[in-house]
This record gives structure tokens, C-alpha cells and sequence, in this order.
């Protein structure tokens, strides 16, 4: 004689083992959203090498200092390529079996939301990469040279290959960069400070863009760039240099500040013609650099804000 209850308990260990299946659901879920939460630097810092490094070999450069000339064509092909894409997969994707009517309206509905989350995730996504592109590895702090110049320069860096470098004669330079910019100010711009350690004039420091080696500037008139000091009032100077090793020193003064002011701590546009670099070949550039020295500026620091650099 079999018991009567044997058979109310099958459908409610079947409901318990449901509910305990979805609490273990849920707790991986929520385990999986603390663990991105809790390493979401490291993940992104990780992304953020990754596009670097797949943008520097693979297309030399050019996606970055494309994003930052154009950066609103960029999200927008970004998002039709993914689109497109993703599209096509959620048409190609679908159950090979004979349609009813009811079948075929079902479909259409779901075709149809599948192509609306489609374009949502390649938005998504696309706005992640830009993200990721302005808010990680543009924040270099001076750890890779080469990525920093579509950011203070993207006309240097159509050129090719460059690279930022810093040098200390009995002196020391620190920079760092920071793609997002500031109001009033480029879009995009490098933190600089320059100490020179004695008040001599061969003694000092400088921050250096290095363009492709006999790069040709001859047809331009001027350099032109945004600058603003940290407290206002600091000295420092330009260099440019041409391949033959000609390198010509201009004391930045309220000469060549639009505004006459000198430097302040407000963003102000600097212009220099290349006239007053006499004997450089600019048909065979090599570098141009930001320098102190302690004739110059003392020993004190001088931290300076400069971004925008174009030639004109």
C-alpha cells in the first residue's frame, strides 16, 4: 500500500529545487557584477592597453589621432560597423523549420526586437571603446611617448610615429597628459614641470616631440599652441630643432602671447613665427620642445599647461 503523501512530495522538492536553482542564479550574477565592480580599474586599465597596442601596431597610430581630429565621425562609424554587423548575424541566426502564420508574426516581432538590441549594443559598445580611449590610456603620465602626441598634437601625428621624451641637464621634467581638456582651453593638453637644479644657463630641463625624422614643415609660417601656468608668471622657452642637429632657442615672452600678457594662469594662444628660429631647415624637422633653464627660471619650478600644438 503505497503512502498518500508520496505524491504530494515529488511536485514540492520539484518547486524547491527551482527555487534553489534560481537563488544559485542570482548569487553568481550578483558575484560576477562585485567582481567587475571590485576590479573594474584593473579591467579597464587592461582594455585600454589593449585597444592602445592593437591601434599602435596595426594602424600605426591612426585611429587615435583620427578620434581626436574627428571624434564624432568616429563613434558614428563606429556604430554603423557594429550595427551592420550585429544585424546580420541576428537575420542569418535564425531556426531552420516550417512557419505557420502565428509562427511568422512571432518571428517578425522577435527579428525585429533582436535588430533593436542590436544598434543598442553596438552603441553601447561603441561609446565603451571612446570611453575607454579618452578616460584610460590617454592619461599616460608620461609611460608611453608615443601616445601622447595625437593628444597635444594631432596634426604631428598624421605625420607618422612620434614621440614625446623629457630630458634634465642637472634638472628634472615631469608631465603626464590629459585627453579630456579643460574649459577655455584645447581639447586635450599636457601637464608639464620643468626645474632646473642651479641658476646657470647650462643647466635645465625640457619636454620634446620628436616627429619623423626630415619631416617637411617648410611650407608653414608659425606654431601655434595653447598654454596657461599653474600660478601665472612662469618662464619658459621654445626650441625647435631640424635634422642637421640646428636647434634654435625663443624665450616665450608677451611677444608672442595673443593678448600680450605673458603667461597667465588662464588659457592663453601662443604664436611664434618660424622666422624667428633663423638657420633651422623646417624642410628637414627633427623635434621642437618646451625648455627652462637657470638663467631663465631659477631653481624654482615651473609647471606649466600646454596643449594644441599646430602648424600654420
Amino acid at each position: 500500500m503505497k503512502d498518500g503523501n508520496s505524491g504530494e512530495e515529488a511536485p514540492r522538492q520539484g518547486f524547491r529545487g527551482k527555487v534553489w536553482g534560481r537563488i544559485g542564479a542570482v548569487g553568481a550574477v550578483l558575484g560576477t557584477v562585485v567582481a567587475l565592480v571590485t576590479n573594474a580599474s584593473t579591467i579597464v586599465e587592461f582594455l585600454g592597453n589593449a585597444f592602445s597596442k592593437a591601434d599602435r601596431f596595426i594602424f600605426r597610430g591612426r585611429i587615435r589621432a583620427f578620434f581626436f581630429t574627428q571624434p564624432a565621425w568616429l563613434l558614428v562609424k563606429l556604430v554603423v560597423i557594429t550595427s551592420v554587423v550585429m544585424a546580420l548575424m541576428a537575420v542569418l541566426w535564425q531556426p531552420s523549420r516550417k512557419m505557420t502564420g502565428e509562427v511568422r508574426k512571432h518571428r517578425v516581432v522577435h527579428l525585429s526586437l533582436k535588430l533593436l538590441a542590436s544598434f543598442s549594443l553596438s552603441l553601447l559598445l561603441s561609446m565603451l571603446a571612446i570611453g575607454l580611449v579618452s578616460d584610460s590610456f590617454y592619461w599616460l603620465g608620461g609611460t608611453d611617448p608615443t601616445e601622447g602626441v595625437a593628444v597635444v598634437c594631432p596634426q604631428c601625428a598624421q605625420l607618422g610615429t612620434c614621440a614625446i621624451r623629457t630630458y634634465g641637464n642637472n634638472g628634472e621634467a615631469h608631465y603626464s597628459i590629459d585627453a579630456k581638456g579643460e574649459p577655455g582651453g584645447p581639447r586635450g593638453h599636457a601637464k608639464i614641470t620643468l626645474q632646473a637644479y642651479r641658476p646657470d644657463e647650462e643647466h635645465g630641463a625640457g619636454w620634446v616631440i620628436f616627429l619623423p625624422r626630415g619631416s617637411d614643415l617648410g611650407s608653414f609660417s608659425q606654431l601655434r599652441f595653447w598654454i596657461r601656468g599653474e600660478k601665472g608668471g612662469e618662464q619658459i622657452g621654445v626650441k625647435v630643432k631640424d635634422a642637421q642637429r640646428v636647434e634654435v632657442p625663443v624665450v616665450l615672452n608677451s611677444r608672442y602671447i595673443l593678448g600680450g600678457t605673458g603667461i597667465t594662469a588662464k588659457w592663453s594662444e601662443a604664436s611664434i613665427p618660424l622666422q624667428d628660429f633663423p638657420l633651422v631647415k623646417f624642410e628637414l624637422m627633427d623635434n621642437f620642445s618646451i625648455y627652462v633653464n637657470g638663467k631663465l627660471a631659477g631653481t624654482e619650478p615651473q609647471t606649466i599647461y600646454v596643449g594644441g600644438f599646430e602648424w600654420r
